[in-house]
């Protein structure tokens, strides 16, 4: 039963052929694999539509657009409810990475967070936003008349938040907080750095958390691998074959089990492998 790797966007091509032991050890390791590839998508998430928000706000820097601040409130639901959604999709996905793990230096970071009011408080607007209704609730404009600059504040009341009955974290956290008005591009701004330490932190401990077999098996096979004609392939999926039959050429085979690696992923684990084993 032949085993091998290949690019999964050409399947039909293969690479190389490699160990049964090799596989079986590539196996196993996939289960951990996905579990990583969740906290990255969840982050990825969040930077796009971190990036989002920020061109919307830049975009209505100046006081020469005509829409009304009605309008401009309807257009900054999507971008908030977006960023506030993902991020705390990412720091649910990391905290459950790492109950696998067990990272006390993830676990330390996730404690940071916890710990900013930013972060409490977008957690129960989170809440809200999926069982209740949209967060962006009233909007103030100021123009500032040396620079022409707006400034904008999107917000929603404390006691709305209140009054939808939330859970008893949530309620703690919102009788604390000092304000009634909740500015949530403020607290989006307040907490851009410390996802990005976390989401740092996390392929760090990763990357630490890799065995020694599946990092020499990596570091062996995958890579770019050029051809005599010029094509170029990426070695992100490893593939269990087995016979389907004899045929004029010889013994035929078919695809019986494919173990797929988000290329993305993998190319910046491996650049890291290699830079610690070269």
């Amino acid at each position: 039963m032949p085993y091998y790797i290949k690019d999964s966007n050409y399947p039909h091509i293969i690479i190389k052929e490699i160990k049964r032991e090799e596989y079986e050890v590539v196996e196993e390791f996939s289960k951990f694999f996905r579990l990583y590839e969740g906290v990255t998508f969840a982050y990825a998430n969040y930077w796009n539509s971190l990036n989002h928000y920020n061109e919307f706000m830049e975009y209505f820097k100046t006081s020469k657009n005509s829409l009304s601040l009605n309008k401009v409130q309807n257009q900054a639901i999507y971008p908030i409810t977006s960023v506030i959604i993902f991020l705390n999709t990412f720091i649910d996905n990391t905290k459950n990475f790492n109950s696998t793990i067990e990272s006390t230096k993830i676990k330390s970071k996730i404690q940071e967070l916890n710990k900013l009011e930013s972060i409490k408080i977008l957690r129960a607007v989170r809440n809200y936003a999926i069982h209740a209704s949209i967060p962006v609730k009233g909007a103030l404009r100021q123009i500032n008349l040396m620079t022409d600059e707006e400034k904008y504040e999107f917000f929603i009341e404390k006691i709305t938040l209140i009054d939808n009955k939330p859970n008893r974290n949530d309620l703690k956290n919102l009788k604390n907080l000092a304000t009634n008005k909740i500015v949530l591009n403020h607290m989006i701004d307040e907490v851009t750095d410390n996802l990005e330490s976390l989401s740092l932190k996390t392929l760090e401990e990763f990357l630490n958390f890799i065995p020694s077999d599946v990092k020499s098996i990596f570091y062996k096979y995958v890579r770019f691998y050029k051809t005599s004609d010029g094509s170029e392939y990426f070695a992100n999926s490893f593939v269990k074959s087995e016979e389907d039959g004899k045929t004029n050429r010889g013994t035929s085979y078919i695809t019986k089990e494919t173990i797929y690696f988000d290329p993305g992923i993998l190319e910046l684990v491996v650049s890291q492998i290699h830079s610690n084993m070269d």
